[in-house]
């Protein structure tokens, strides 16, 4: 099977999935769903912090020079912004998981677009 094609079964679902789950929770379940979902996002993020920094070591070595305080601090806050982007940030400004949780929770889907920006 091409590829795409299965992904985009798998996404459609998980859509299936997350509204039958949605249906028969409660809205403070629902709340408690997205705690989680976000104590998940800033687990992550501390790895994509320290990988940036195992990022940062390796192009030393690999360059065989040292940046100065000024250029690290520069390179791990840019690298680690992009890591953010790439793996929450774009999650968390997907218009269809944005429109999944708005039809179930209109104060979660604005919880979660309140906290989007600092991964962007």
């Amino acid at each position: 099977m091409v590829a795409w094609l299965e992904e985009s079964q798998h996404a459609k679902l998980d859509a299936l999935v997350f509204y039958e789950l949605a249906e028969k929770s409660s809205p403070e379940k629902i709340t408690r769903a997205i705690d989680d979902f976000l104590d998940i996002g800033a687990f992550i993020d501390g790895g994509l912090k320290q990988q940036t920094e195992l990022d940062l070591s390796s192009f030393e070595r690999a360059t065989g020079r040292s940046l100065t305080d000024d250029q690290r601090a520069e390179f791990i806050a840019v690298q680690h912004q992009a890591m953010r982007w790439t793996f929450l940030g774009s999650a968390m400004r997907n218009k269809g998981f944005l429109e999944a949780i708005g039809s179930v929770s209109p104060a979660e889907r604005a919880r979660i677009e309140q906290v989007a920006p600092a991964f962007c």
